[in-house]
């Protein structure tokens, strides 16, 4: 009536890989050719540790400072930049 799955039916689709391993690697290669880099340094990038804005040097002290400033006048902070 509403076209939904069952539960059944969704975990099966659950337990399915997301991608096909060969597209993955097609993948993979399109992006290094694209680069201009071989597949093992893609890969080793890819593998490197996760890194966020807070790993650099910003200006988002400056920020939480006014903030807390603003929340302490009961003045409503617009957002970041």
């Amino acid at each position: 009536l509403t076209d939904q799955i069952t539960r059944e039916e969704a975990l099966e689709e659950i337990n399915k890989p997301p991608y096909d391993e060969e597209k993955i690697k097609t993948e993979i290669q399109f992006v290094s050719n694209k680069l201009e880099i071989s597949v093992e340094e893609l890969i080793s990038y890819l593998n490197l540790p996760k890194k966020t804005f807070k790993d650099f040097k910003n200006q988002d002290p400056i920020y939480q400072l006014g903030n807390k400033f603003l929340n302490l006048l009961n003045i409503e902070s617009g957002g970041k930049r």
